[in-house]
């Protein structure tokens, strides 16, 4: 009995990826919340990762250009995520009361 074939991911797939991940990282350099940007920039590189493994030739390097850049702007974004998400961590503590019993 002849066993079914898995059927490779075809081309378009590849490069919707990484259509998805430039238009993430386009997204993400448009925002001005830093949290917003570094999720965008954080995507981007996730959807880089499908064409890497996956491709071969030209949109394997363009995956790699992706996820360097991805990598590269969400290094220098998480300072001001991070401080931002501070803030409203503790904004969001220093009204908090104990339940009453």
């Amino acid at each position: 009995m002849a066993t079914p074939q898995t059927n490779p991911p075809r081309r378009s797939s590849r490069s919707l990826c990484i259509g998805i991940a430039i238009l993430l990282l386009l997204l993400g350099g448009m925002v001005m919340d830093p949290q917003a940007g570094f999720i965008c920039f954080a995507l981007a590189g996730m959807f880089s990762l499908v064409p890497l493994w996956s491709a071969r030739g030209w949109p394997r390097y363009v995956s790699i250009a992706v996820l360097t850049i991805a990598l590269l702007l969400a290094v220098a974004t998480f300072p001001a995520a991070r401080r931002q998400h501070n803030a409203y961590k503790d904004k969001a503590t220093s009204g908090a009361h104990a339940p009453n019993p």
